[in-house]
């Protein structure tokens, strides 16, 4: 009976608990307020701005930032990192200092360096990284560009800086050497003043000829930009959230000096050149499987006379020729598309076009379609790897070759190969006019292919001489 008893009670104890008279339902464990002090996280421990949101992303920026209140002070504080435990970490740190230290001291382990204690290959690594990572938004430019920035800086910084220039510069080790002793540099000898004794500099080297003092006022001014968009409002932003501060870009105060008239004047005849570049070019195309010295030199004249259809009758960038891929091209459709591919970024999003083709030019092109070896319209020993800054260009041999055939035919000028496109670029002026001139050749806006491309050398008379009528001129006696 007694057992009976038992488990009935039992059976009630576990579904009505504490209802059962002399019954009672065991004490609840309760934590002590030290106890929970004890596992409370403190603002200086990482945990504490991971919880809650305390670290919050702002605007389009991908660093984390916190609201921080500390002596009357209320201020958002970032700490300079996109991965939030890593922020987490700076901020318990920071409010650690902050606590017994101050603001300043605090700041101090977010922005330890100043101007005068970074180099200049520190800067240019770290503006790099702004530039191609701005952020939620932010417009991403070619890498080459901000490669070529780099370069522009880095030459400067050399000239400035005294760092003893040899031919060797340029190739292999020398250009290691050569680079390492830059960006050795402080950055703090980068000033206004000595940027300007730079380019006074470059500018009496040029002595008093007019076309070497037009062609140095023009390398100057392009250095200057390079230099000045490395050292943009944006990139300083950036660069003192990660612990550099700068007060002003040595480049902001220095104005461009006036270049003069920079519009392509042509001294050649499109008609004779062409009949040239197809006799001695545009040869018969040997066998696929002919592996002789001959057969390779007809294979590279071809190349040659690829390069120089599709920037005399395309008006393609060097770039944009040494990545054409043969999908780019739509001979039904009669047109080229110059877009993004894998192998190859535009130079802006103005450069992504597409360029119309003449039927002979389709013809031209199709011609080479049966030899056909790859993917590219161009062929070339040297594999597509990397950027264009990094290694070259893909199909270098040929543009020697043609640079140095269009030299025995006269044109003599710095880029021969980019005359070709010049050319092209006149040629659609004067037919066309200069709207369809800029969007042909991917142009940022007419203002630019005002300043370079419209090609003068056609003049039209005003017409005012209509005036005159029929009126007949006599000619004056000669006195005695």
């Amino acid at each position: 009976m007694d057992d009976q008893v038992k488990t009935g009670v039992d059976e009630l104890t576990r579904s009505n608990p504490g209802k059962v008279t002399g019954l009672k339902e065991p004490a609840k464990k309760t934590r002590s307020a030290g106890s929970r002090k004890h596992r409370t996280k403190g603002k200086d421990q990482a945990g504490y701005w991971l919880d809650k949101n305390r670290l919050v992303q702002r605007g389009k920026s991908t660093e984390y930032y916190a609201r921080i209140y500390w002596d009357n002070r209320d201020r958002w504080v970032s700490f300079g990192s996109s991965n939030k435990r890593i922020a987490a970490d700076r901020a318990a740190a920071f409010y650690g200092r902050l606590k017994f230290e101050g603001w300043e001291a605090a700041f101090s382990l977010i922005r330890p360096k100043k101007a005068a204690s970074v180099t200049v290959g520190e800067f240019i690594e770290a503006a790099e990284e702004a530039l191609t990572h701005p952020g939620r938004g932010g417009k991403i430019p070619n890498p080459d560009t901000v490669r070529q920035y780099a370069i522009a800086f880095r030459k400067v910084a050399g000239d400035v800086g005294g760092v003893r220039k040899t031919a060797k510069r340029f190739h292999g080790k020398g250009s290691e050497v050569y680079r390492k002793r830059v960006n050795a540099l402080p950055l703090s000898k980068i000033t206004k003043e000595a940027v300007e004794g730079w380019r006074s500099k470059r500018l009496k080297k040029a002595g008093t000829d007019p076309l070497k003092l037009k062609a140095a006022r023009a390398t100057c001014n392009s250095y200057l930009r390079s230099c000045r968009a490395l050292f943009s409002s944006n990139v300083l932003e950036r660069l003192q959230r990660k612990g550099i501060e700068l007060n002003q870009s040595p480049f902001a105060e220095i104005t461009p000096i006036k270049e003069g008239d920079h519009r392509y004047r042509s001294s050649i005849s499109r008609e004779v050149l062409v009949q040239q570049a197809i006799r001695e070019l545009k040869v018969a195309m040997p066998d696929p499987e002919e592996r002789t010295l001959e057969a390779k030199a007809k294979r590279d004249k071809n190349e040659q006379f690829k390069v120089f259809l599709l920037a005399l009758f395309c008006g393609l960038r060097r770039g944009e020729i040494d990545f054409l891929t043969w999908g780019q091209i739509h001979l039904a459709e009669g047109f080229i598309r110059i877009e993004e591919t894998r192998f190859h970024k535009p130079k802006s999003d103005t450069s992504c076009r597409d360029v119309p083709l003449d039927p002979q030019t389709v013809d031209m092109i199709r011609s080479y379609l049966p030899f056909a070896a790859g993917a590219f319209f161009l062929e070339a020993e040297a594999k597509p790897e990397g950027s264009r800054t990094d290694r070259g260009y893909r199909c270098n041999r040929h543009f020697k070759a043609l640079t140095a055939w269009l030299r025995k035919k006269g044109m003599d000028s710095k880029a021969p190969i980019h005359d070709l496109r010049r050319e092209f670029g006149s040629f659609v002026c004067e037919n066309t006019g200069i709207h369809a001139a800029s969007v042909i050749l991917g142009h940022s806006g007419v203002a630019v292919t005002e300043k370079y491309y419209l090609d003068v050398s056609r003049k039209t008379p005003p017409g005012i001489g209509k005036l005159l009528g029929g009126t007949k001129v006599r000619a004056s006696k000669q006195a005695g």
